[in-house]
């Protein structure tokens, strides 16, 4: 699998971007408490050249710099028996979350075990980002912020420039943070992606569960094929070219829909994803607007002002012409297409999975592999980050900055990453009387919760929402989440079950992952801008996009003759493009593939 190695997250910034982000080795093993004097988080594992870093900065600030309130032995408590400390926190409840917060059963649980006062304000679809610009206008924040929506661009306005949130980095060390340190150490690519151009990180990634098919694993471009339709056709597998891609497709349209059981079909269907897969056969990683890495040209672009954009638009074009494509693909909605898809009324599915439109038959499709070209000798796709937004940030002002990042690094162990997400197991005292606790599927393949079997909520997601969770955006590490729910149930083999080529959602994770694996890269991370910059790309932006896309369509169904295209390049010009084309390269000067 390629990667992409990034040393910088903006230009002008030092190499060395992780100074305050690593440790020396890793945290304790799956339930261990790390002792007070680091040793057993230094213990594990070797260290990293930005590990090192991080401990030289981080030397000076031993076991007895610390506050007298913090317990420094173990997490059970974090703030020592006998005193009394409140963290004050703003939150974006999930849209069904309609319980009183306080009332969760992890609120609860911060309260009682991990002996934390809380005062929570909650925040509504409706009111938050109101709310949100307020606190921000008024220099007013809580210690703690989770999933308000804050930007990387208001990170680096209220926080690199504006001095508002804590850099959490600055705090990162074996005794205080051992689970984020071995977090982040492990997770290299997280770890750049959240680092700031002042080369901090003022918030921290959500580390996606990992297992083959599954989202470290698994490409974003997602095109079938049904293997009816091949058949009919006389092939056996995927094509591996663009050209023998069109060519299957003009196959199709050649077959006769009644031998196919069909009254009517189209070769292609697509909600979404088909642009994304047609354009990484020409090297293009991203959008057509956007700074993408380009696979053959091993650089930053931007696609539409590349001249071979006139061949992915000739190329667009001979797909509706030729009535490869429905004549409504520009108009018609995600319900229309799949409507159709459903009836097995094409032979190309573009679609983040079959089984979304097929209650049955979606074992028929596999998927297509990436694509290569005259224009990209190497195939590729981009792989769906292992990292997400955790949406967490610190005030700077805050009294308890040691506090805060305790309890964060806590929610980063095997047990808090269970608690945070899932709650406590049936049985366990830490249910408090407040919850059942989960307990193993009877297949054994994953957990449930009491409530939910018995149908007192409708689904895990609700009674999750509504019962445990302050927030569904809070820094897990989800890996050690799955694997230490199953320990906590005295699984033997704690390890996630197999992909069950039965059950549908498995079934096209494993087609994707056997189609797209040994061609991904990572995506290029959401940059940080100064504020200068964010707000001259947005401009630029919009104004490219807008047009790009209007006379793009416009080309592909016949109502702008082809042989405008070098006009078209032309009119882009003119909108300063080759500045926005200048100021994304700036963005990225210093990563490299």
């Amino acid at each position: 699998m390629k990667k992409i190695t990034r040393t910088l997250i903006a230009t002008g910034m030092c190499a060395c971007l992780l100074a305050g982000c690593g440790g020396t080795g890793g945290a304790p093993e799956s339930g261990q408490e790390p002792s007070g004097d680091g040793a057993s988080a230094s213990s594990q594992g070797e260290g990293t050249e930005s590990g090192e870093d991080v401990s030289q900065e981080n030397a000076s600030q031993t076991e007895g710099q610390y506050p007298d309130y913090l317990n420094m032995d173990s997490y059970r408590p974090i703030v020592k028996e006998g005193e009394d400390i409140t963290l004050r926190l703003a939150v974006k409840r999930d849209v069904i979350g309609n319980s009183d917060i306080e009332e969760s059963w992890f609120v609860q649980f911060i309260e009682q075990e991990l002996n934390i006062n809380l005062e929570i304000e909650e925040l509504t679809e409706e009111n938050m980002e109101e709310r949100k610009n307020l606190m921000l206008a008024s220099d007013d924040l809580p210690d703690m912020m989770l999933s308000i929506g804050i930007t990387n661009s208001e990170i680096v306005q209220y926080g690199v420039e504006g001095g508002m949130f804590l850099p959490m980095s600055d705090y990162f060390s074996e005794e205080l943070t051992p689970y984020i340190l071995q977090t982040l150490n492990e997770y290299e690519e997280a770890k750049t992606a959240y680092t700031t151009i002042d080369g901090k990180m003022y918030t921290l990634p959500v580390i996606n569960a990992v297992r083959p098919g599954r989202p470290d694993t698994i490409g974003a471009e997602r095109v079938f094929i049904d293997t009816r339709y091949l058949k009919a056709i006389g092939m056996e597998e995927a094509p591996k070219t663009l050209d023998g891609f069109v060519d299957m497709c003009r196959a199709f349209k050649e077959l006769d829909p009644a031998d196919l059981g069909v009254d009517e079909f189209y070769p292609i269907l697509s909600t979404a994803t088909l642009e994304d897969y047609l354009m990484t056969a020409f090297g293009w990683t991203g959008g057509a607007v956007d700074s993408v890495w380009d696979e053959a040209e091993q650089a930053i672009v931007v696609p539409c002002l590349q001249e071979k954009y006139g061949e992915y638009i000739k190329l667009m074009n001979t797909l509706y012409t030729e009535g490869l494509l429905h004549p409504d693909y520009y108009t018609m909605d995600e319900t229309e297409e799949r409507a159709l898809m459903a009836e097995r009324k094409c032979g190309v599915q573009a679609d983040y999975a079959p089984y979304l439109s097929l209650e049955t038959g979606w074992e028929d499709f596999i998927a297509a592999s990436p694509l290569t070209s005259q224009w990209c000798s190497t195939p590729v796709s981009v792989k769906l980050p292992v990292y997400e937004d955790s949406y967490i940030l610190i005030s700077a002002d805050t009294e308890y900055p040691e506090l805060c990042m305790r309890l964060l690094d806590y929610i980063y162990t095997p047990e808090g990453s269970v608690y945070a997400e899932k709650g406590p197991a049936e049985g366990s005292p830490d249910t408090l009387g407040i919850v059942g606790g989960f307990v193993l599927t009877q297949d054994q393949s994953d957990v449930e919760y009491k409530e939910v079997l018995s149908g007192e909520y409708e689904s895990t997601y609700a009674y999750a929402c509504n019962k445990l969770r302050i927030s569904s955006r809070i820094n897990t590490n989800r890996n050690y989440g799955e694997l230490h729910a199953r320990e906590m149930l005295g699984v033997e083999d704690p390890q996630p079950r197999e992909l069950n080529l039965a059950d549908p959602d498995d079934h096209y994770c494993y087609q994707i992952y056997t189609a797209q694996n040994q061609y991904l890269v990572d995506p290029l991370p959401t940059p940080y801008m100064t504020g200068e910059q964010s707000i001259r790309y947005t401009d630029l932006r919009t104004v490219i996009n807008d047009y790009a896309k209007a006379e793009t369509a416009k080309f592909v169904v016949g109502q702008r003759p082809i042989e405008e295209l070098d006009q078209f390049f032309e009119e882009l010009k003119g909108m300063n493009s080759e500045e926005y084309l200048a100021l994304c390269q700036e963005i990225y000067a210093n990563y490299t593939r």
